[in-house]
């Protein structure tokens, strides 16, 4: 396979299983949203998909996409919605009462309120976004990102 590029606006497939593929579209920052749809083939109306739910967002490793892992299949164009989207809670595990956010502008200080309810930031393996898929799928929680949500899970 040709290597791919790692494209904002790019849709790509994710192999879960023997049989099924969930998808999902390359954001800004190394960001990526991933669908609520699985389906036994690669080829997926692209406009169908995009207007499925979201089931998470979350910065992944680019490997997943430049070394092929992950299929591209379709290119689509991020709206106005997406210039500042997603924002990711940074935790730091030196002071847990130091906050940051990421967003498509960089990493900012922040507070405790501005952070609550953002997804995780930290940079995940290919893998674990394929078991955290396989989980969702399965009705099952997801040990690797319950352990770093329980870790560092923001306290009043």
């Amino acid at each position: 396979m040709k290597r791919q590029r790692e494209t904002p606006g790019s849709i790509f497939s994710i192999k879960i299983d023997e049989k099924n593929y969930s998808f999902g579209r390359i954001l800004n920052g190394g960001s990526a949203e991933f669908y609520d749809y699985k389906s036994d083939s690669e080829e997926v109306d692209i406009n169908f998909l995009i207007e499925q739910k979201v089931i998470f967002y979350a910065i992944v490793f680019s490997h997943a996409i430049t070394k092929g892992r992950w299929h591209i299949i379709g290119k689509t164009v991020l709206g106005d919605n997406y210039k500042n989207f997603p924002k990711y809670y940074l935790p730091d595990v030196a002071d847990e009462n130091y906050y940051r956010i990421m967003d498509n502008f960089g990493i900012h200080d922040s507070t405790k309120e501005a952070c609550r309810g953002l997804e995780l930031g930290y940079i995940w393996e290919p893998q674990s976004i394929e078991q955290r898929l396989v989980d969702y799928y399965n009705n099952e929680v997801n040990e690797e990102y319950n352990y770093f949500k329980t870790l560092h899970e923001i306290k009043d």
